[in-house]
């Protein structure tokens, strides 16, 4: 178990992506992560300990300090994550966008679609 993990780490190269979200998104995506429930997050296709690496990957700190990490408003932030967890965010923003039809769910979602298309 533990060579395997340590090959994984080695031989697999996650891809980044950053793709600049707005900040207010950003914090509302975060705040939907945390809020989930115990059956909302059981339903998704993923193990609860990746929703909670998921929520500390994006609420990262920016080596920028406070401003940088939170400027607030309509500022753009960048967000780095691997592939699969912008996959999960599209997850978490498709089910949200039923409660926010033109919220911040559909914002997050059209920037990722800009970004990276449709496939990936």
């Amino acid at each position: 178990m533990v060579l395997g993990d340590f090959l994984r780490r080695t031989f697999c190269r996650h891809s980044v992506l950053t793709i600049d979200l707005i900040a207010d998104d950003r914090l509302a995506l975060g705040r939907a992560i945390c809020r989930l429930t115990n059956p909302e997050e059981a339903a998704l296709p993923w193990p609860t300990g990746d929703t909670q690496k998921l929520f500390k990957n994006l609420m990262a700190r920016n080596p920028k300090g406070y401003d940088g990490w939170h400027p607030g408003g309509v500022q753009l932030v960048p967000v780095a994550l691997p592939k699969a967890e912008w996959r999960m965010v599209k997850q978490i923003c498709t089910q949200q966008t039923v409660l926010e039809p033109d919220g911040w769910p559909a914002r997050v979602l059209a920037t990722i679609d800009g970004k990276v298309g449709e496939t990936w």
